[in-house]
């Protein structure tokens, strides 16, 4: 979703009744055609109509039912009649008395005189603000000279610049100045950026983005990158990560694992911006990052699930797929879960040891056990599990054996798992056993 904040802050002394226009985004990249720009901006101005007892907004209101942004119906006797959206609702709604915001300007592939055309023509609307965002710099210097790559398709051009080319973009820049009534350039300040997009409430994960402003700072200097709108995309990623978590289990807390969290927002910054630069291919998820060491074995193996603790795997994953939507979250939460207790099940042949026949048998189990918790990462409960089987060998079935070396490998585990220090008593409570 578009945040407004900080435009509108800069903005608003050049705009007048602002609380009482209706605010229309709308992104032009890779957009080429102006009438249909048009029209979803009707479309969108539609939605946004407040339905009273007005014939006008019943009407409206019949119209939005119908109609989504553009469809086709069939008559009773097999004719398809197709509906032209913008002159249906036309007579009914006009784009005026908004505040149109148009993205992504240098990104569109419209035809020069047709977008400078259609923003001509929403600039003169009753009531109207049209603000224009772009980055003019990409528009007319740099190697995404959309100027330059217009001349170049429109002229059957070879890639290259030429004389009429540089006349081209005069023209342009002439068209420019005569549309445009008002420039505000806007140099990024990354602090100022971050404190409007990660700190502007006032709650948990607000303080957390807070501790965290000195190292994605550090991270956006060292990487040479300041672009706003992949600032956004992380944040938007990470809170529904934490807001997918909260869900899954109301009692988490992101102060609690902050110190966890750290890692993981930094690596999902970090991972962002080299996969926008082109410097990381993420189809290889082994791959480390250089400003963020990881140990190759964090990096191959997920946090266990039970800590709400995701791998970097997963962020590199979602970085790829470009979606932190709810299903896939959950998609892979049950897969982590599956894979999970797939370890689970070899501990289950363990507690099988009564049907063992001699003591001899019982203790090459044991051995055999000690190397099992050595070579893999249990959740809490199965630590419990073999816990109750040591307790029950030792004292039950009265075997000799040395039970703290099993209970010292379960504590080397349980710091694999970032469990905090406890004593005995506290650990075997923790796992179940007390």
């Amino acid at each position: 979703m578009f945040n407004f904040s900080l435009q509108l802050t800069i903005l608003i002394p050049y705009l007048k009744s602002v609380q009482k226009k209706r605010i229309l985004y709308y992104s032009l990249y890779g957009k080429k055609n102006c009438n249909q720009i048009k029209t979803e901006l009707v479309y969108q101005k539609l939605l946004g109509e407040k339905d009273d007892d007005s014939k006008r907004s019943k009407i409206l209101y019949k119209i939005k039912n119908l109609i989504p942004k553009g469809i086709s119906f069939k008559s009773n006797i097999g004719i398809d009649m197709n509906i032209d959206v913008t002159s249906m609702i036309g007579n009914f709604i006009k784009l005026e008395n908004s505040i149109i915001i148009l993205d992504d300007f240098e990104r569109c592939n419209s035809d020069t005189k047709d977008i400078m055309g259609l923003v001509d023509d929403l600039s003169k609307g009753d009531g109207n603000f049209l603000i224009v965002v772009g980055n003019k710099k990409e528009l007319y210097y740099r190697e995404n000279d959309i100027v330059r790559k217009i001349y170049i398709k429109n002229n059957n051009k070879n890639n290259k610049e030429d004389s009429e080319c540089v006349l081209f973009r005069k023209k342009y820049l002439e068209d420019f100045e005569k549309v445009f009534k008002l420039e505000i350039h806007l140099d990024t300040d990354i602090e100022t950026v971050y404190d409007e997009i990660f700190i502007s409430s006032n709650n948990d994960l607000a303080n957390f983005y807070k501790e965290n402003k000195i190292k994605v700072i550090q991270e956006c200097e060292n990487l040479n990158f300041k672009n706003i709108r992949i600032l956004i995309s992380v944040k938007n990623s990470f809170d529904n990560i934490i807001m997918e978590l909260q869900r899954l289990d109301n009692r988490f807390s992101i102060v609690r694992y902050s110190y966890k969290y750290a890692d993981i927002f930094i690596y999902l910054l970090v991972r962002t911006i080299q996969f926008k630069l082109g410097i990381i291919d993420l189809n290889d998820c082994d791959s480390t990052v250089n400003n963020f060491q990881v140990v190759k074995n964090s990096a191959e193996k997920n946090y266990d699930i039970d800590n709400y603790m995701f791998s970097f795997g997963f962020i590199d994953y979602f970085i790829k797929t470009a979606t932190f939507d709810r299903l896939s979250i959950e998609r892979f939460i049950e897969e982590e879960l599956s894979n999970n207790e797939k370890s689970r099940l070899s501990i289950y042949k363990y507690e099988r040891w009564d049907i063992l026949d001699t003591d001899r048998d019982i203790l090459n189990f044991l051995e055999e056990l000690l190397v099992e918790i050595n070579n893999n990462m249990y959740s809490v409960d199965v630590f419990g599990r073999i816990i109750n089987i040591l307790v029950t060998i030792k004292y039950w079935a009265k075997i000799d054996f040395n039970i703290d070396e099993f209970i010292n490998a379960l504590k080397i585990s349980a710091k694999k798992l970032n469990i905090m220090k406890m004593s005995l008593i506290d650990f075997l409570g923790h796992s179940g056993c007390l």
